[in-house]
């Protein structure tokens, strides 16, 4: 019925203020130096849809779930069954409103909430970006997308992803003819190599901002819970990158590297490392294919997973 705007302990001289264009858009909602591609607060999640493939009845479905506030119905859920596994499933959110204008922006964010099966870990999710300049749908054979990648664990609480989009790289079925940001149609997420039990992982508060990045563990790695584990250096490289692992005590450690798909492409350590001193592990290039990998630590009182690329 109302909207009121009221102010007090009011003192000195008269003045004003002017009010205009009072709006409510849960589509494109200013919010903290970001617009919202979607926030999913008014429960209506027919913009998305789910899909899945590549193995034997592996699928996958989205609706509408609590949101990162806990209210009801205010985020997406996407629900996995890997089937007899291998397949890949995903899920896709449309602009409610055509295409988005994300010109000028820095990041993407998302609130995410992973509820995985440790049999899936480590666990890649693929997020893509489709544009539809022409206005007619996205097409592959005349539209751009740029993709990243951003590891989740088991951890089902929401936490906040935000990625540079700097990261993005145009997709392997992209044109690479210049994405344009001022006609995102599709954020598009997409996980394979999927194996065990059924799963899900909800979204919500997706927007595109110009603010600095707030913490992950994929983009700021640094010292937790006594151990301290380092970006790969170099990171893109070429011929080699070396990882460094110190603990606040002993204790049995793998260290491991995988593919986007989750197959594990090298071992370079499995044993008890000693404490208080620095242990550094090399990953070699020979016999990799250039692309995006994945190094998780894993010990008898921590894991952590972070990325390197290679060139």
């Amino acid at each position: 019925l109302n909207v009121v705007f009221v102010a007090g302990g009011l003192t000195g001289d008269p003045f004003a203020i002017s009010f205009d264009e009072i709006v409510f858009d849960v589509t494109n909602t200013i919010l903290g130096g970001g617009i919202f591609f979607d926030d999913f607060n008014d429960g209506n999640v027919d913009n998305t849809g789910a899909f899945a493939g590549g193995a034997d009845n592996t699928g996958a479905g989205t609706g509408p779930t609590d949101g990162s506030s806990g209210d009801p119905d205010t985020g997406l859920n996407l629900g996995v069954d890997p089937g007899t596994g291998g397949g890949f499933a995903g899920a896709f959110i449309t602009f409610p409103g055509g295409t988005f204008d994300a010109t000028g922006a820095g990041y993407f964010f998302a609130s995410v909430r992973p509820s995985l099966q440790a049999s899936n870990l480590p666990f890649v999710l693929e997020i893509t970006l489709q544009e539809d300049p022409g206005g007619d749908g996205f097409d592959p054979a005349v539209d751009d997308e740029l993709r990243t990648f951003y590891s989740l664990d088991l951890n089902a609480d929401w936490r906040e992803v935000q990625i540079p989009l700097a990261t993005f790289q145009d997709s392997p079925a992209g044109l690479n003819d210049g994405f344009d940001f001022s006609s995102i149609l599709n954020v598009v997420f997409v996980a394979g190599g999927l194996t065990g039990d059924p799963f899900a992982i909800s979204f919500d508060d997706i927007l595109f901002t110009s603010s600095t990045p707030v913490s992950n563990e994929e983009f700021v790695p640094g010292t937790v819970d006594g151990f301290a584990l380092s970006a790969a250096y170099p990171n893109p490289f070429q011929t080699s990158a070396r990882v460094e692992l110190s603990l606040d005590r002993a204790e049995a450690v793998r260290v491991e590297v995988y593919d986007v798909l989750g197959r594990q492409v090298a071992l370079l350590h499995d044993g008890t490392l000693a404490a208080q001193t620095p242990h550094s592990f090399t990953l070699n290039a020979r016999g990799l294919a250039s692309g995006l990998y994945l190094y998780r630590v894993t010990g008898e009182s921590f894991s952590a997973t972070r990325r390197v690329i290679l060139n």
